[in-house]
């Protein structure tokens, strides 16, 4: 098969594209992208991800950064219930004497978690890829004691070492989709030359 991305090998390659052709892989691409289109709070960060946006910024807390994620240049937020969330989050703040900017690590921890919800499963709100509960949120709800600020202060070196491992995946990963979609453009062009010739074979040996 030609156009195989570097690198991967050459069998692999061609059982995923054999899967991607597959109805039931489709639909399932059509379900993530009909449910990626039904987000209430949709991001603004295009193709820069919020890890790369907190490294950027220096903000220590996912409440601060999920403002920044979703509002637009211009001030405005990217929906009503965004808005409505982080008004929320200031007026629960305010009944402490505090405000997001003040940068209380724990305090804001605890309002964005209770503005957002539960976490969903194996992620955390705002840390990207490979990121999960057990790791962002080491002590067991079971415990006693210990503010969770400590938590995130013990946290924050192995959370950078993974994000620094992770940037440099995901570049390699980055490089390898571009790959990846250039050849599917070229195996649909190839597919659609390939149809177009058998129909006129088909058309020629019926006039014969």
């Amino acid at each position: 098969m030609e156009n195989v991305p570097h690198g991967v090998d050459q069998m692999q390659w061609c059982q995923l594209v054999t899967q991607w052709s597959k109805p039931e892989d489709q639909e399932r691409a059509a379900k993530n992208s009909a449910n990626a289109k039904k987000q209430t709070c949709p991001h603004t960060m295009g193709r820069v991800s919020s890890v790369r946006r907190q490294k950027e910024t220096s903000i220590k807390d996912r409440l601060q950064l999920w403002k920044i994620n979703i509002m637009h240049k211009d001030g405005t937020w990217s929906s009503e219930d965004a808005m409505q969330r982080w008004t929320q989050a200031c007026n629960l703040l305010a009944e402490e004497g505090l405000t997001p900017e003040d940068g209380n690590i724990e305090a804001n921890e605890r309002v964005f978690t209770i503005v957002m919800g539960p976490e969903h499963s194996g992620r955390v709100r705002t840390q990207g890829f490979g990121i999960t509960p057990t790791i962002y949120f080491p002590q067991s709800k079971s415990e006693e004691g210990g503010g969770s600020g400590s938590n995130f202060g013990q946290m924050a070196s192995l959370r950078e070492e993974f994000r620094s491992f992770r940037d440099n995946q995901m570049r390699e990963f980055g490089s390898f989709r571009d790959e990846m979609r250039q050849f599917m453009q070229q195996f649909q062009m190839n597919q659609q030359s390939h149809g177009g010739s058998e129909m006129g074979g088909n058309d020629n040996s019926s006039d014969a």
